[in-house]
């Protein structure tokens, strides 16, 4: 069927849609500490547990390919990443998956047949 994704694709749809959840619990008006990053991926089940060296290093190299990709800005104080907040680019793809999420339904307009 042409409308399958290949292997390739169904991967690069899988981490986006991963990437898209990271960025949905960072605030787009005002900033997000790194404890309501954390408690946002908490409640996603997403947030690495305390301890997986691993898991903390591939959230903190996500974060930084946000920032490099314009979709988050990041204020660090020293070492530490402080704060996140959404650019425009990043809130614009959250606004959008959450669209794709919701189902937005396609609304019909049908010919009104009653008599003015």
């Amino acid at each position: 069927m042409a409308n399958e994704l290949t292997f390739a694709e169904q991967m690069v749809a899988e981490q986006e849609e991963k990437d898209l959840k990271i960025l949905s619990v960072i605030g787009y008006t005002e900033p997000s500490t790194f404890s309501e990053l954390c408690n946002g991926l908490r409640t996603l089940a997403i947030c690495p547990e305390k301890g997986d060296k691993t898991g903390w290093s591939v959230l903190f190299r996500k974060l930084g390919e946000f920032k490099t990709g314009n979709l988050v800005a990041i204020v660090m104080e020293g070492r530490n990443m402080k704060l996140f907040q959404l650019t425009q680019l990043g809130a614009d793809k959250v606004r959008a998956y959450s669209e794709r999420q919701r189902g937005l339904f396609q609304v019909q307009e049908e010919e009104d047949d009653t008599p003015p």
